[in-house]
């Protein structure tokens, strides 16, 4: 049940962090779990998998869970340590034996270490935890198709009202600033070195005149591009992620022997300014 309990905050607070950023649709969420809270990832995947239908932001959302060491140092000499150099000790402590393993209470609150174990190097019961606590969540990814929806936002505020634009573009409004700006990012620096925006707009915006499948097919095949939308799953029917959408993005330009575009690419993307990306 301890678990339950966890998975349920985790699932609780992955939909209110989605809602708070703005995301109509959340696509993974990493979670760290400190290895001092003992906990089974197996059962924290199982009852993600049930909770998270409760909740629509975060329902078709992948929960990966990661083990983060748990770590200690002494106060006293600053000797550091691992949880393994003292698991022994706690299983002799509560299991009667250090190679018995069983339910012990700093499993249930993590906080009770310091009064069980000591520094290994001098016996010190003065050190701190420094990593590996607790259960945190670590990132979010969401849907990059809102980032896209945002970048052509943008593009209208660019061309149309342009007030409006460096007022989005420099966040000086709470109600008027860039929400996914690594999604804009993205796909202004796409569009700087290989799709044109009226490509991107082309499977995009609908155009009730025009075959929409033909349309997505015929940008495939210009770009050597994977399908990523039509022939897959129902489930897995989605924009790639932010980092697949890169790699695809790189892939090609490799393809194309453009790799002085690459590393242009990276520059917009992970060293220059948004107005220098969208400008």
């Amino acid at each position: 049940m301890h678990e339950w309990s966890i998975t349920e905050s985790i699932v609780v607070s992955s939909a209110k962090i989605a809602v708070e950023q703005g995301a109509s649709k959340v696509v993974k969420v990493y979670v760290k779990v400190g290895e001092l809270s003992q906990l089974e990832l197996e059962i924290l995947k199982t009852a993600t998998n049930e909770l998270k239908k409760e909740y629509d932001v975060v329902r078709d959302a992948d929960f990966v869970f990661e083990v983060e060491e748990a770590r200690f140092k002494c106060l006293s000499c600053g000797y550091s340590w691992g949880f393994s150099e003292v698991k022994r000790k706690i299983n002799e402590i509560f299991c009667g034996s250090p190679d018995k393993e069983c339910d012990n209470p700093i499993h249930y609150v993590p906080d009770l270490v310091n009064s069980f174990i000591r520094c290994p190097k001098c016996g010190s019961p003065d050190f701190e935890v420094v990593a590996g606590r607790g259960v945190y969540i670590a990132k979010l990814e969401r849907d990059i198709v809102e980032g896209l929806t945002e970048f052509f936002m943008g593009y209208v505020l660019y061309t149309r009202y342009w007030e409006c634009y460096i007022a989005w573009i420099k966040s000086r409004y709470p109600v008027c600033a860039i929400s996914y700006e690594k999604d804009v990012k993205l796909f202004g620096a796409a569009a700087q070195v290989l799709i044109p925006i009226s490509d991107l707009a082309k499977i995009y915006v609908y155009n009730p005149s025009i075959d929409w499948y033909e349309q997505y097919r015929g940008f495939l095949d210009n770009y050597n591009m994977e399908d990523f939308l039509i022939n897959k799953p129902k489930k897995k029917r989605k924009w790639p992620s932010r980092t697949l959408f890169e790699n695809i993005i790189v892939k090609i330009l490799r393809e194309k022997a453009c790799e002085n575009l690459v590393g242009e690419f990276r520059d917009l993307l992970y060293e220059a300014s948004i107005s220098e990306v969208l400008n």
